[in-house]
């Protein structure tokens, strides 16, 4: 019986060794297991991470080098040839070198491209592992300093996977070192084809000494104020005339020409006279009569003492017409003043006659509260007669305070046949006054 419960024992004791053995080895498979997917998950994590870096990294180094290329041929341009402040694809530059000029940087199916001269071959600056989009140039003024180019795009690692995947947009502004300079003559490469500069961008001076404003050009001016603006003296170089001599101004001998003819005074002349053309019109008198003071400046005709601004003397033993001032216009008045030194019709010697060949002549102080006023004899003597500005007339009274004031004197009708004629306010009839035999008589007329 012993042998018995010993061997029931033992064999208890072996199963219970396998069933343990069991679970221990399920334990470690699951601990196996998830270290697995853990680490698996690490390793897929690191990958995504390792990816996009290297995506990051390709975007990162393309975008420098493009913007370094970008910097490198606006900093060494003459001209950023762009329209202001308007963003653009193109990029448009001008070096100075003839085998770069025009240089252009664009955008095209993803990739920026560069091309120097009009016909020369693309430049891929980016490679097809990444892919650039809303590439634009904005040309900036900074003046006294020079232009700028404001530089924006947006640039993508060209990959269809969405775990590498990765973009980043920039933007800069890229300024031209220096100015343009030349060290040897400039000479366009045909003949009447280029111009120099552009209406929108007008060049300021030349050398400081040829300025531009506008149209107008200005020597020795910066602010020109016409087509030619000349601040110092022009020197004609001698020639010979030119074929055509229309509208020409040219020196020949020493003498000014303009439209074939000489223009001032080549032989000497009399001091203070103003010359003039002779009868043909092709030569100059040294003198005239006209005449300018050189102490007063005032103007004399036909005298080289005038004693007015304008002084007119001529000697005729009748009259002359002195000053004719007339509006050729179909009935535009002639106003005349001519002085007598014989006698005509109603004038004798002495007198002035001032008419208007066409119309009336008027005589009016243009001037609120003035009146015309009448002096006899001397200027200076009382007025004998005025006309204030209410219209009434004064005659020995400069205060009329009716249509006719008559002070210090008397009104003579001398003539039977005339009186005073004066209206009946009541029944509108007319009446001469008149005096018959000390008796004061009313005879009916017809109303002036």
């Amino acid at each position: 019986m012993s042998i018995r419960h010993h061997k029931t024992l033992r064999s208890h004791r072996s199963v219970f060794h396998m069933g343990f053995t069991l679970v221990e080895l399920l334990i470690s498979l699951g601990i196996f297991a998830f270290i697995s997917v853990a680490f698996i998950t690490i390793l897929i994590a690191v990958t995504r991470v390792q990816v996009q870096q290297s995506s990051a990294v390709e975007v990162g180094t393309q975008s420098q080098a493009l913007l370094q290329k970008i910097q490198y041929y606006v900093e060494q341009s003459s001209l950023i040839d762009i329209p202001q402040d308007t963003p653009t694809s193109t990029l448009k530059l001008y070096t100075g070198v003839d085998a770069q000029d025009p240089t252009y940087i664009s955008l095209q199916n993803g990739t920026v491209y560069l091309q120097q001269t009009a016909t020369g071959t693309p430049q891929a600056l980016t490679s097809n592992r990444v892919t650039v989009s809303d590439l634009t140039f904005t040309k900036r003024a900074n003046a006294p300093s020079h232009d700028s180019v404001s530089v924006a795009f947006t640039i993508a690692y060209n990959t269809s996977n969405i775990e590498q995947a990765f973009s980043q947009m920039l933007q800069t502004s890229i300024a031209r070192v220096s100015a343009a300079t030349f060290d040897s003559n400039i000479l366009p490469s045909s003949t009447a084809t280029y111009n120099l500069g552009v209406a929108g961008n007008i060049w300021n001076s030349v050398n400081q000494s040829i300025y531009f404003s506008g149209t107008n050009v200005g020597i020795g001016t910066a602010s020109p104020q016409e087509a030619l603006d000349l601040n110092g003296r022009l020197y004609f170089e001698p020639s010979s005339a030119p074929a055509t001599t229309a509208d020409r101004l040219y020196n020949v001998g020493g003498n000014l020409y303009w439209n074939g003819l000489p223009w001032g005074v080549s032989a000497t002349g009399t001091a203070f006279y103003v010359p003039y053309w002779n009868a043909a019109g092709t030569a100059l008198s040294a003198s005239s009569t006209l005449f300018i003071s050189s102490s007063t400046g005032d103007v004399g005709i036909g005298t080289t003492s005038p004693g007015a601004a304008l002084d007119i003397h001529r000697s005729d033993s009748s009259y002359y017409q002195a000053l004719n001032i007339q509006n050729d216009a179909t009935g535009g008045g002639d106003f005349t003043i001519m002085p007598f030194a014989g006698s005509l019709a109603n004038a004798v010697a002495g007198d002035v006659l001032i008419t208007n060949g066409v119309g009336n002549l008027i005589i009016s102080p243009n001037a609120s509260s003035k009146s015309i006023e009448f002096v006899g004899g001397t200027w200076n003597n009382p007025v004998s007669m005025i006309i204030n500005s209410s219209g009434n007339v004064g005659i020995g009274t400069t205060a009329p305070g009716s249509a006719l004031t008559v002070a210090s004197g008397d009104i003579d009708i001398s003539s039977a046949s005339y009186g005073l004629i004066l209206k009946d306010t009541s029944t509108g009839t007319c009446y001469r006054v008149q005096i018959t035999s000390g008796a004061l008589a009313t005879t009916t007329v017809t109303c002036p």
